[in-house]
């Protein structure tokens, strides 16, 4: 029996609702580290690692191309690779150096997102698109500026971005902005997409965190969920219906 987008979208919501749980008995301990970016990051790893298919590892570290001198990433906060296909190029503790074909998904951990981080994250995704254009990227932050002030910062920002090497996604936890490259596939490395955006009406941190997990499992299903579709499915969903769309930004070639 195949699952419909809306059956999907209810599992995402459980594990997102499951993460969320997670994170407010972490924040009652260490809420200093959480909102510093570091331990947030720790926590979200940890926990797609333990949804990752068996191919996939998910970590932290570099994309870099030993053939060709200079060309590497910035480090990646998130980054989830084939560990089965492809060796690893080197290991230091915890930060894994990889080859560019190797890496599939790369996340921009922020604790709170405002101009200076939007740009920063975003150049860190466009460096890892620049090494390898086919991975998917997604910036992530635990909370930022308010949607529709964050909305005006792409607009503003657009024009030094690249429809290539731009991320498919930019989310924010706990004020409910999602903006998203709809009409990207997961499998075509960029094209003429825009970003369409949305903030998201008295909703739960979880409801931001099951847009994540949705990109995370359709892209170890290579797509097969179709994005585009999905995308629909969830912002009718009866936990985000009542979303309101900001609008457009449009990336340059």
């Amino acid at each position: 029996m195949e699952i419909g987008h809306s059956e999907f979208i209810q599992y995402c919501e459980t594990a997102a609702a499951e993460f969320e749980e997670r994170l407010k008995r972490m924040q009652k301990l260490v809420d200093y580290k959480l909102r510093s970016g570091t331990g947030f990051a720790e926590m979200l790893r940890a926990f797609l690692d333990d949804y990752s298919a068996g191919k996939y590892h998910v970590g932290e570290g570099f994309i870099v191309n030993p053939f060709v001198s200079g060309v590497s990433s910035n480090h990646c906060d998130i980054l989830v690779y084939d560990q089965i296909q492809y060796p690893l190029l080197n290991v230091e503790g915890d930060v894994k150096v990889v080859l560019p074909r190797a890496a599939v998904m790369v996340i921009e951990v922020e604790p709170y997102l405002d101009q200076d981080r939007l740009q920063r994250s975003f150049e860190n995704i466009q460096a890892a698109r620049k090494v390898y254009p086919y991975l998917v990227g997604v910036i992530f932050a635990f909370n930022g500026l308010e949607p529709a002030v964050l909305y005006r910062s792409m607009l503003e920002s657009a024009d030094a971005w690249s429809q290539s090497t731009a991320p498919i996604a930019v989310i924010t936890m706990e004020n409910g902005f999602v903006a998203h490259r709809a009409k990207m596939s997961l499998q075509s490395g960029g094209g003429d997409s825009p970003y369409e955006v949305f903030e998201l009406k008295a909703h739960a941190p979880s409801n931001t965190l099951e847009f994540l997990f949705f990109l995370y499992f359709d892209l170890q299903m290579r797509g097969m969920l179709a994005s585009e579709t999905l995308a629909k499915a969830w912002t009718s969903h009866k936990s985000v219906a009542k979303a309101s769309f900001l609008g457009k930004v449009a990336l340059p070639k």
